[in-house]
């Protein structure tokens, strides 16, 4: 089954904050950086989707990160997103 990377990310990114629930914002971001996974870091559009996924979900618990008005996309509903199979 062909997911995108966001499916991907997310629930990492969600294990990670759960780990971390309750310390400061720069040590839940130490540890995001920590667990990239090195498909985020070697290509950039990838590298987006991480950091696009990171500050959605992050915003949650620091709302000051929230873009004012707009909510994110959820799913698949954004344009241009290519899914993989990581099976």
């Amino acid at each position: 089954m062909a997911i995108t990377w966001r499916q991907h990310f997310s629930p990492i990114i969600r294990e990670v904050i759960a780990k971390n629930q309750g310390k400061p914002e720069m040590e839940i971001r130490r540890a995001l950086r920590e667990a990239k996974p090195s498909a985020a870091r070697s290509y950039s559009s990838v590298n987006a989707v991480w950091l696009s996924e990171v500050k959605k979900q992050l915003a949650v618990l620091f709302p000051r990160l929230a873009t004012p008005g707009k909510e994110p996309p959820q799913g698949n509903e954004g344009k241009g997103q290519i899914a993989f199979d990581f099976g």
